[in-house]
């Protein structure tokens, strides 16, 4: 499973409004040291023992501008973006196969047994089959 957050700063402009029945947040004179901490517990496959990976979020995750992400990170918010598309792109504003393209095109990287290659053609065909199912209707 893959999760993907995008952290807005208190005041900034978010892509979702307000959470309906959250309460507001008194802020603290350490508001600004931390964004979040994330706490994440895992089982490897046939393993009875979890593992535990925390870290806090703070500045030094920070990036000004998403093409100064880790490529990694950008290719994968072009997998997620070309998920929701799939499911009907409730969530995708105006991004369109186009920008997935632009996306994973531009953080291919190092793609030595060819999946990311594999997946950029995938989201052609999707392109393409989503425009032949357009002209149909």
């Amino acid at each position: 499973m893959t999760a993907l957050y995008e952290i807005v700063p208190v005041g900034g402009p978010r892509a979702i409004g307000d959470l309906r029945y959250a309460k507001p947040v008194a802020r603290t004179a350490n508001a600004g040291a931390e964004y979040g901490f994330v706490k994440i517990r895992y089982k490897l496959p046939k393993s009875d023992t979890s593992r535990l990976i925390s870290t806090p979020i703070d500045r030094t995750s920070e990036v000004a501008s998403f093409n100064q992400a880790p490529q990694d990170a950008r290719f994968a918010t072009g997998v997620a973006a070309f998920a929701e598309l799939l499911r009907g792109g409730k969530y995708n504003g105006s991004m369109s196969y186009d920008d997935v393209l632009r996306i994973v095109t531009a953080a291919r990287g190092q793609d030595s047994f060819g999946y990311r290659t594999e997946f950029i053609q995938l989201v052609r065909a999707a392109k393409t089959a989503a425009s032949v199912a357009r002209l149909d209707r």
